[in-house]
């Protein structure tokens, strides 16, 4: 989602894939992703990928059907984790409304919007903005139910702490792109591009709890 705003900027410039010499090793359903390939020319190098969700702890919170709504039920009044992405934002309140596109919602669905963020405002303990905060919060009881990266949940689960995950899982993608006017060396940029995709450092990520884009990573991962 954030490749498009900095390409129609002019901040970022296209990667020459030739130069990478383990390019032809990414998964190439990363490739494909909405963004990174546009006009003819590749924009971003895919490198880690993985899915956030909607979590909570199910020894202090008790329910039948857990649902995203609960992020807004009275029941969590004040117990709630909220990351503070615009873009999280939309696919909470996306979810919790029903929209059938959540990237590209309807104008009936964008008037529903305000309301459902007031009352996940409303609603949350923290607006956390790293993982360390959130881990925190669920490993202390200060909240009950949040929005978690999958590191997190690798994290908390590994500390004890019961951590059950609400469907759907939100899927993401992450990369690099190269700064239209940065003064650093070129060729060490391209270096540095290739070297993200050796499989045996990918080993690291994927213990992480994220995925890896070299095609390879997994075979090696524990």
């Amino acid at each position: 989602a954030n490749i498009q705003p900095w390409r129609d900027a002019g901040v970022i410039r296209p990667i020459d894939t030739a130069r990478i010499p383990r390019w032809n090793d990414i998964l190439p359903q990363l490739i494909s992703i909405s963004g990174f390939e546009k006009d003819g020319a590749t924009w971003a190098m895919p490198w880690d990928w993985g899915y956030s969700v909607v979590a909570y702890n199910p020894d202090l919170l008790s329910v039948d059907n857990p649902s995203f709504e609960l992020m807004i039920d009275p029941s969590t009044s004040g117990r709630v984790a909220m990351n503070s992405q615009f873009d999280v934002a939309i696919m909470i309140a996306g979810v919790i409304g029903g929209f059938s596109d959540l990237f590209n919602p309807t104008e009936a669905e964008i008037e529903m919007l305000p309301d459902l963020w007031q009352k996940l405002l409303a609603n949350s303990r923290i607006l956390w903005t790293d993982r360390s905060e959130v881990e925190q919060a669920f490993a202390s009881g200060e909240v009950v139910i949040g929005y978690l990266w999958s590191d997190s949940v690798n994290s908390l689960r590994s500390q004890g702490i019961p951590v059950e995950i609400v469907p759907p899982n939100l899927t993401w993608a992450c990369g690099y792109a190269l700064n239209t006017n940065a003064p650093g060396s070129e060729e060490q940029a391209y270096e540095f591009l290739d070297a993200l995709l050796d499989p045996e450092a990918a080993k690291i990520l994927i213990a992480w709890g994220s995925g890896d884009a070299n095609l390879q990573a997994s075979e090696r991962a524990d």
